[in-house]
């Protein structure tokens, strides 16, 4: 979220004033969803923006369409914390600009059709190695406490894309 954040900042040259946030969730009662947000209202809140709306998917889950999502206040940035959020809305949002997190090859599309400005893509395969290695030191260590990790990840945006950087991960991405 912190790293997203600071790309927003990047871009207005740190400068929010008069600008206007939609925040897109899956689901905000996940610890991961909390740190997310907690991050990027901590990078840009000096900034000066203005948060209209906060939206969690899962609240929505009984509408069949995202027919919802056009009944949102208009904002000049949306920011999708999750890979569900940025798959399932960027292509109903193209009145806004999005930054987003997230891992999937529809993400990817988003991205390379211009519907997403900026993609932090977390690193998924260490976050899950990790996990299984904390999870064995608790099963193996009565008095073992969960280590909080940081997991590696990369920003990319439509002209970085196809770089040379990027083809392993797009290709494991293709594998799934």
């Amino acid at each position: 979220g912190k790293t997203l954040g600071e790309e927003v900042l990047s871009d207005y040259g740190g400068d929010l004033k008069g600008k206007t946030i939609g925040v897109l969730s899956e689901n905000k009662q996940t610890k991961a969803e909390k740190a997310r947000l907690q991050g990027f209202e901590d990078a840009i809140k000096t900034a000066g923006a203005a948060t209209l709306w906060q939206v969690t998917l899962s609240e929505k889950a009984s509408i069949e369409s995202v027919d919802w999502l056009a009944s949102l206040a208009n904002v000049n940035l949306v920011v999708a914390l999750d890979d569900e959020s940025v798959a399932t809305t960027v292509d109903k949002l193209k009145r806004s600009v999005v930054y987003g997190i997230g891992h999937s090859t529809e993400s990817m599309h988003a991205l390379d059709n211009g519907n997403v400005e900026a993609l932090v893509v977390p690193d998924l395969f260490q976050m899950g190695y990790e996990s299984v290695v904390n999870l064995t030191g608790e099963l193996t260590h009565f008095f073992a406490s969960t280590k909080q990790e940081t997991i590696d990840y990369q920003v990319i945006r439509q002209e970085d894309l196809f770089s040379k950087e990027n083809q392993e991960l797009l290709f494991t991405m293709s594998q799934n």
